[in-house]
């Protein structure tokens, strides 16, 4: 399959889900002294949670990551330039231009640079 099927398949986004943030919990203005020892309670809950989502959120950017380092690596390959000195930079330009549109925008820009190296 060439990178362009790839991207139409969705192998180069990642299936899993965003890991939600854990909220904090609110102390009332005129809460109670029990209210009180209840919310200092849920802030250590929250913390806990806090540091987990941390860690499932850098697991989540990684392999998100990963798969956009491949997607460069197919579209050099493809094209046949790797290890050309400005296979990087063609990328770079080309995530630029078109990465607010997703990466089929990415993809069209590649496809319109690369011809400036080849």
């Amino acid at each position: 399959m060439n990178v362009y099927d790839n991207l139409t398949n969705g192998e180069y986004s990642n299936s899993a889900p965003y890991p939600d943030s854990p909220r904090k919990p609110i102390l009332s203005r005129y809460a109670t002294p029990t209210e009180h020892r209840q919310h200092a309670d849920l802030l250590e809950i929250y913390e806990a949670a806090r540091l987990v989502h941390r860690e499932n959120l850098k697991a989540w950017n990684s392999a998100t990551s990963d798969l956009e380092d491949q997607f460069r690596w197919d579209l050099e390959a493809e094209h046949g330039i790797e290890g050309h000195p400005k296979a990087a930079l063609l990328f770079i330009l080309a995530q630029d231009r078109g990465h607010s549109a997703g990466l089929h925008e990415v993809y069209g820009e590649y496809e319109r640079l690369v011809e400036l190296i080849k």
